[in-house]
């Protein structure tokens, strides 16, 4: 039998609530592979992976359909993925490095597949994905510092020809600052 496995993006609004303890909540759940708080119009992030259509709708339909009855989530849209790439997320995805963010890509018409493998050819772009849902590609890219992430965002994807819009939402990494001494 082939390789049923259903994988998708959570565009996560929390509302009013905590987007971190939101996100830390999303993280615990059954095929959730990771999640992260953006800074933007959406809280979070999450990207789920399910071995059947079934389980997909199941963690859908219970532990996420808790989180928005318990007010803890607001909204929650789903972007399917529906040529999966395993393993493709870099080598920080639960952990990402400063200047790390998500993309939200629109390209021109026709099949995503071909600007999917050009951004993918791009130093800095960790995956991209093509979905089913508010817009066509999901890119994850790693950068060291936000300088790094507008050069390529500015220089690399927004060149591509195929690109009509991006819509850039920065990872929001809660760190833990040293104390500053009193001089």
């Amino acid at each position: 039998m082939a390789d049923e496995r259903i994988t998708g993006f959570l565009l996560v609004e929390v509302g009013q609530g905590d987007v971190d303890a939101a996100a830390a909540q999303l993280r615990t759940l059954d095929g959730v592979a990771f999640a992260h708080a953006l800074l933007g119009p959406t809280d979070a992030i999450a990207y789920v992976e399910a071995p059947t259509w079934e389980s997909f709708n199941r963690l859908l339909n219970e532990p996420i359909r808790a989180l928005i009855t318990s007010g803890t989530v607001k909204r929650v849209e789903t972007c399917l993925a529906p040529k999966p790439r395993a393993g493709a997320f870099g080598g920080h995805p639960t952990s990402p490095p400063r200047g790390s963010a998500w993309i939200f890509v629109d390209v021109d018409m026709g099949e995503p597949e071909a600007v999917i493998r050009k951004l993918e050819e791009i130093d800095g772009v960790a995956s991209a994905h093509g979905v089913i849902g508010v817009c066509d590609i999901i890119a994850y890219l790693e950068c060291h510092d936000w300088a790094e992430l507008r050069s390529i965002l500015d220089n690399e994807i927004r060149t591509l020809p195929e690109v009509v819009r991006t819509d850039t939402r920065p990872i929001l990494m809660r760190r833990t600052r040293g104390r500053r001494d009193a001089e």
